[in-house]
């Protein structure tokens, strides 16, 4: 859905600013051609850990995408560390952000995190 239309109608005390960047990513996906179900999937590993979104071309995992609106705290980037990689077998990591851009080298991964607009812009 798109967020003009969640800001308006939904009741917040919070701005939640993490699930409206997550679902501009998804609205983006969906722009880019995946589809729910064939192409594009939510990941819940054998260990509980997450990935936001899985996207795939035929049997092939083609990307692991987190989504985290601000990665400055150790703790939140260590949370969001793409963690289903080696189970998925997949090494095209990505961490779409609000604005923080860098590369993460972690058990021998190298995870681009990157900011939506260029996120948006670069698919």
């Amino acid at each position: 859905i798109d967020n003009g239309f969640v800001t308006s109608k939904a009741f917040n005390i919070s701005d939640n600013l993490g699930r409206l960047l997550e679902n501009e990513v998804f609205v983006e996906l969906l722009r880019q051609g995946y589809k729910i179900e064939t192409s594009l999937f939510y990941y819940r590993s054998r260990n509980d850990r997450e990935v936001d979104f899985v996207t795939r071309n035929g049997a092939h995992i083609h990307q692991l995408i987190q989504v985290c609106y601000d990665m400055t705290s150790p703790k939140t980037e260590k949370r969001e560390i793409i963690e289903c990689a080696e189970e998925l077998k997949c090494n095209n990591l990505i961490i779409v952000t609000y604005n923080d851009e860098r590369e993460i080298n972690q058990d021998g991964y190298n995870i681009k995190v990157i900011p939506f607009i260029k996120f948006a812009s670069a698919y």
